[in-house]
């Protein structure tokens, strides 16, 4: 059995240099404590952008107790691929990553294609390769037959996963206001504890904007602004890597890859939440994403 940790990152980013761009990032964490994100990323020359890369970026990881289950979906020509990644933690914090054809991934991709699929092997896996904590490694995903065409995967590998570090910043809370700097939601990697608990199965879809949305099975969503907009009560705070609400105030704890809001920087969180809302897939896994402000706000309640 696995758990499903990065499902449907659907959304494609703006090309980050000329004729590349990144599909598809996320995230995922073995039973072992061992973790990875990773960035899909896409190459081309000659060929006009709007012709590469149609029908990707739906794909994820699913987390088994061994190996990471990496894969991605063509919507258009009805195939996917991927791989297992097992990594293996040997005295003296060297890491040994092994790259397999994908396991128990079938049934699970299939049923996202109506069972009309075909999986389609890569063409050659990388072998095993001794790292260290933070490496990275490259895997090629698809290389048109022309060569002018290239997906590529761009791992980076932690042999122990970092977890929230609250209790090190300071207990004052501020309002934040535009002067205090920018506001970033790395969605790299992220984790989410319930009541100190890791919670598994998540997904993060990212749009441009600060304003940061969480939907929570069986509570429905809530809606969090470091301003204060008019109506919306504190509930809860940013405490730099961390976003904590419900409860006592830290019954949910939000960790992203990077400060939020400054480093080691203690800011009051306002919010709504909107008890009926679920998104249209998977409503029993956790969901998250950033949005504007104005995009959000005729979509919560009290």
């Amino acid at each position: 059995m696995f758990r499903t940790s990065v499902v449907f990152f659907t959304f494609v980013l703006a090309a980050t240099a000329q004729n590349s761009r990144e599909v598809m990032s996320g995230s995922g964490t073995l039973s072992s404590g061992v973790s990875m994100r990773f960035h899909s990323v896409l190459t081309w020359q000659g060929i006009p952008e709007d012709r590469v890369g149609r029908g990707l970026g739906t794909g994820g990881i699913n987390d088994g107790s061994t190996s990471f289950h990496r894969y991605m979906i063509d919507e258009n020509a009805r195939t996917w691929f991927g791989y297992d990644l097992a990594v293996e933690v040997r005295p003296r914090g060297e890491l040994v990553a092994t790259f397999k054809p994908p396991t128990g991934l079938e049934n699970f991709v299939s049923a996202m294609l109506d069972g009309r699929g075909k999986q389609v092997p890569l063409a050659k896996f990388p072998g095993p390769q001794t790292i260290h904590d933070g490496d990275w490694i490259e895997v090629d995903l698809m290389v048109s037959p022309d060569s002018r065409q290239k997906l590529t995967d761009h791992l980076q590998i932690f042999g122990a996963q970092p977890g929230p570090f609250f209790d090190l910043i300071p207990a004052d809370l501020k309002d934040f206001t535009l002067d205090d700097g920018p506001v970033t939601f790395d969605s790299s990697f992220t984790s989410v504890f319930v009541k100190g608990k890791k919670a598994n199965g998540q997904s993060f879809t990212g749009k441009p904007g600060a304003t940061f949305w969480i939907y929570i099975p069986g509570e429905g969503r809530y809606v969090f602004s470091l301003t204060h907009p008019v109506g919306w009560r504190r509930m809860g705070a940013v405490r730099g890597n961390n976003v904590l609400f419900g409860g006592r105030g830290d019954d949910y704890v939000v960790w992203f890859m990077s400060p939020i809001a400054g480093k080691d920087k203690a800011w009051n969180l306002y919010g709504r939440r909107d008890a009926t809302w679920k998104p249209e897939k998977h409503p029993e896994l956790i969901a998250m994403g950033t949005d504007r402000l104005e995009s959000l706000t005729p979509q919560v309640g009290r």
